[in-house]
């Protein structure tokens, strides 16, 4: 179900605040106090300086004053910039944990139509250019913005001639500082582009460097891959130089400036009335002209940061209003199969049609092999029963519930999935039969265990349930024994069982079939191929023959 969303770095903002108050709280305090701490110390020596040249030499108190309040700021400082990168990895946190969120909640088909590199560009590299530019740049732009506004105000009260030529001024920088962000944001975007597809290339190679070699497509990849990176080379070197030509323009501007003022100040034109004020009131103008152009010119050092998470936010953006799987359950529909498949028509794409109008009804307690040649629909029609796939067409019935509307908890209760090759993930014997399911006993993870044949192996094991995945040493055989444990550990009602791996010798595959007709007893069994030697009185399907012979719209429990 499509949801309402924020931007993802307001969502982090906000989730950072609330979880974390009194950091947020640290960082704008600091802030405030460093903006109030920067106008202090000119007022001071503006003072020190009128007083001397008045002849009156008790300054002493305000020397000190000026050393304390700069000490001061340089100490809000350190804590200014400390909590803004404290809160940087805090907002970089939350916006990673709410694209994962939406990653778990997108479907399946945007698996299929993105590459794994692409993606992990997006969560990866698209959130550190985000989280950088915040702690490097966003929060100390507003700072800076709000000190320029302070040291307006405070030329304005000193020089309203001076003023007037700061306020003429800055409106050409502006523009200009626009037209190189604009220009440099077009080149950053193309720039992550380039990154993503580069990041989609190198994976795809490695995982079939052996058909490259088979078909001597090197030069073809080589190609491929050399197109992406001088691509990206082209759009880092058009970022380059305006981020060269920024800065030195921002310092000319600003040295021009400060001799114009100087000059006026020394009321060389004429214009003492407007421009002329004391000698200790000059050196504090100039120093906060100084500063005016500070942030400016840290902004010609931040703006390549900013340009490239701009870019960043929106390959964010664009990724959290992907639409989402469609979790509204409709509720139980009346049917006489434990599985009904009426009339579904389904595709990965629509040129290329996997089913057309095809049927299945399965009862309950039934055993099924599922054969045909390689792209006959055989893990695709795994795919549709798990509801991992939403059908262009038809209804998928389970129970008389539709399994795409079922959420990860009824579905594995409902399914257990035998897989071809068995996948450790990260943890110990325990989570490797929950898969992070905390409600599952003990007790039930070794009754699975027993029921596959892996007791005897669980018993000579130091640690039982807590031995770590890399002290497991499993063989392929005890991998497939591992894998059936890890499905039955729910007690599902239905067992989808992908076809056996073909490099365990026969012991192995007979007993992983004794095990096979352990699990299956009092469920409902789907399985691939190299099953047919496993079960008794069990209904062959062969999905191509089905397909040539009578057409999708068949009831494929009528076949022995």
């Amino acid at each position: 179900m499509n949801r309402k969303h924020r931007s993802v770095m307001i969502q982090g903002i906000l989730a950072s605040v609330r979880f974390h108050p009194f950091t947020s709280a640290c960082m704008i305090l600091s802030i405030i106090g460093c903006i109030v701490a920067g106008l202090i110390p000119p007022l001071l020596m503006e003072q020190i300086i009128n007083r001397i040249l008045d002849g009156n030499m008790d300054v002493m108190g305000l020397c000190i004053l000026w050393i304390c309040i700069s000490a001061v700021n340089c100490i809000l400082e350190v804590c200014r910039e400390g909590t803004i990168i404290i809160t940087g990895q805090n907002v970089l946190y939350q916006m990673r944990s709410a694209l994962l969120k939406k990653l778990k909640d997108l479907d399946t088909s945007y698996f299929d139509q993105h590459a794994a590199g692409e993606i992990s560009s997006i969560i990866i590299s698209d959130t550190d250019s985000a989280g950088t530019v915040f702690s490097g740049g966003i929060i100390s732009m507003v700072a800076d913005a709000c000190s320029l506004i302070g040291i307006l105000v405070v030329i304005y009260v000193k020089s309203r001639g001076l003023f007037l030529l700061v306020l003429f001024v800055l409106p050409f920088v502006a523009i200009y500082t626009r037209t190189v962000q604009k220009k440099m944001l077009e080149s950053q975007k193309e720039n992550r582009q380039a990154v993503s597809e580069s990041a989609a290339i190198l994976p795809e190679t490695g995982q079939t460097y052996e058909t490259v070699y088979a078909y001597q497509a090197q030069p073809y990849m080589e190609h491929r891959f050399d197109r992406t990176i001088e691509k990206g080379y082209a759009a880092l070197r058009h970022v380059s130089f305006y981020d060269a030509v920024y800065s030195p323009v921002i310092v000319t501007v600003s040295s021009i400036l400060t001799g114009v003022m100087m000059c006026l100040i020394a009321g060389f034109t004429g214009m003492s009335d407007l421009f002329g004020v004391s000698a200790g009131t000059g050196v504090a103008l100039m120093t906060y002209i100084t500063k005016i152009f500070d942030p400016i010119e840290s902004l010609g050092k931040e703006i390549q940061a900013i340009q490239e998470a701009q870019a960043a936010f929106s390959r964010l953006n664009d990724f959290m209003a992907l639409p989402e799987k469609n979790d509204s359950d409709t509720g139980v529909i009346p049917c006489t199969h434990q599985i009904e498949i009426r009339h579904v028509s389904f595709g990965y794409t629509a040129e290329h049609p996997v089913f057309q109008d095809f049927s299945l009804m399965v009862d309950a307690g039934a055993h099924i092999i599922v054969t045909g040649r390689t792209g006959s629909g055989k893990s695709t029609l795994f795919a549709l029963i798990q509801g991992l796939y939403e059908p262009q067409a038809g209804q998928i019935l389970i129970e008389g519930r539709n399994p795409y509307a079922l959420s990860e908890i009824q579905r594995r209760e409902l399914f257990g999935v035998v897989e071809q090759k068995t996948a450790l993930i990260e943890g110990n014997l325990r989570v490797q039969l929950t898969l992070h399911r905390p409600d599952i006993q003990d007790e039930t993870l070794i009754s699975a265990l027993y029921t596959v044949g892996l007791y005897d192996w669980y018993t000579g094991l130091s640690d039982g349930l807590d031995t770590g995945r890399d002290r497991l040493k499993l063989s392929d055989g005890q991998l497939q024994l591992l894998s059936i444990a890890r499905a039955i550990v729910c007690n599902p009602r239905i067992l989808l069982m992908d076809e056996m791996n073909a490099s365990i010798d026969a012991a192995t595959e007979q007993m992983v079939n004794h095990a096979l007709q352990k699990a299956a007893q009092g469920r409902t069994v789907i399985s691939i191929a190299h099953r047919r030697n496993v079960f008794h009185n069990e209904l062959v399907i062969d999905l191509q023959s089905i397909a040539q012979t009578h057409g999708f719209p068949y009831n494929l429990t009528e076949m022995r």
